[in-house]
């Protein structure tokens, strides 16, 4: 009587550890529940002919152009691309600080006269500068492991080409490149703070 009252009672137990063990772990079905997650990477705009066209038949002068009058005529909001788009935007004038197109001006000595002149320097926006951009998206997986996205926001990426003062003009293969994100345009109401996925 109590052999089987202990195997009974082992019996018992396993099916307790078994059943609280099932509880805890996500089913197949279960695991393939409905996530999203925020998912950042940069596309360049520099056609090499060795590499894919990630960009397909997409005019990327005419993205990038069409995007920057966007926000200047504040068809979009910029957002700084590390800081908290809930809480606010930058101006135009932010995103040319940014693009080095602020207009400036420049006191000159004449040093046959003694006279100073002052002159403003003109500085345009260069948008051949912006070499590649980031996509912001949001993925979604369903349960049935069918992937779909969403283009929350792009960020246009400037190169800035750092020639050495002794190397030919403009030498790119001795230059070091510098990365800017003047900003970020979001498409709707859809703004993950950047610095926590990025």
């Amino acid at each position: 009587m109590n052999k089987t009252l202990f195997f009974f009672t082992g019996i018992a137990i396993l099916m307790l550890v078994s059943c609280n063990n099932k509880a805890d772990k996500p089913s197949a079905d279960e695991s393939l529940a409905k996530t999203n997650q925020t998912v950042i990477y940069e596309v360049s705009l520099e056609l090499d002919p060795e590499a894919p066209n990630w960009m397909g038949n997409i005019d990327q002068k005419k993205l990038v152009t069409k995007l920057f009058s966007q926000v200047e005529n504040g068809e979009l909001d910029a957002y700084g691309f590390l800081d908290d788009p809930q809480k606010e935007t930058i101006d135009w004038q932010d995103v040319l600080l940014t693009m080095d197109a602020i207009n400036d001006t420049m006191t000159i000595l004449d040093v046959e006269t003694g006279v100073t002149e002052t002159k403003i320097i003109q500085n345009e926006l260069r948008l051949n500068e912006i070499k590649a951009l980031i996509f912001i998206e949001e993925w979604s997986l369903d349960g049935d492991g069918k992937i779909s996205k969403e283009v929350l926001g792009i960020a246009p990426v400037r190169y800035i080409f750092d020639t050495p003062d002794d190397a030919p003009y403009h030498d790119t293969l001795v230059s070091k490149v510098r990365k800017r994100i003047p900003f970020v345009a979001y498409y709707g109401n859809k703004k993950p703070v950047l610095v926590e996925n990025y």
